[in-house]
């Protein structure tokens, strides 16, 4: 039985593997380590000298 598949194929069947195992894996990669947050209540914002209302844009 001989295959008749060029080095290039071969090259592009391991590439778009390894590249489909990375992507399937990255949401579990990137959520593994994190920790639940904690929610807090109260307002965070912010102003700076532009957005005080001391300036009119």
């Amino acid at each position: 039985m001989e295959f008749k598949f060029s080095k290039s194929q071969v090259t592009l069947a391991v590439i778009s593997f390894i590249g489909a195992a990375t992507l399937a894996s990255a949401p579990t990669l990137a959520t593994a380590a994190k920790a639940s947050g904690n929610y807090v209540a109260g307002d965070f914002h912010n102003h700076t000298t532009c957005s005080d209302g001391s300036i009119s844009m």
